[in-house]
């Protein structure tokens, strides 16, 4: 035996709108979707770019397992901050500067993170976040610097670490 067909309010048989819901939760969904796998792919590629694996025991950090892309990088974009360790703010630059790295302290001994230097690309130099118009140079002349070096593999490749402690001034 048919059911009948629903009825609204009113006793008349409710008819199916043109558009149904079907296509508009698809398309919520396909953004939806989307979106997620757009921001799974951005975090993929940022957790390969810069691993930041810490070697357990020391004070050194691989900044990157591709030391000649972040060289091509760096020139390209300028001078890249890194966070201080977990527990630490030793804030760092890293620069490379004539086919050599350097890494340095981002501000003056003694100051807190508010005194953290800028990269000002207009001048190809670091300005002092609590001393305006104090310059250091693109290698961090003048600011606790910290060693960094590239295990070599036998190629033009390789990882590239810093070691942030002890610095130098």
């Amino acid at each position: 035996r048919p059911r009948p067909a629903p009825t609204g309010p009113d006793g008349q048989p409710l008819s199916v709108r043109e558009g149904s819901h079907g296509r508009g939760l698809i398309i919520g969904l396909a953004v939806v979707l989307g979106l997620g796998g757009w921001i799974l792919w951005n975090a993929a590629r940022a957790a390969t770019e810069t691993p930041g694996k810490v070697k357990l025991g020391t004070n050194t950090i691989q900044i990157s397992r591709e030391y000649v892309e972040l060289a091509k990088r760096l020139d390209r974009d300028g001078p890249r901050l890194y966070p201080g360790l977990a527990g630490t703010e030793a804030d760092f630059w890293l620069t490379h500067v004539n086919n050599s790295w350097f890494a340095f302290a981002a501000r003056r001994a003694g100051t807190g993170r508010e005194c953290n230097t800028v990269w000002r690309p207009e001048l190809g130099q670091f300005e002092d976040g609590c001393i305006p118009g104090k310059l250091y140079g693109p290698t961090g002349q003048g600011l606790p610097q910290y060693q960094a070096f590239v295990e070599s593999t036998g190629v033009d490749t390789g990882p590239l670490y810093v070691k942030l402690t002890p610095p130098t001034p």
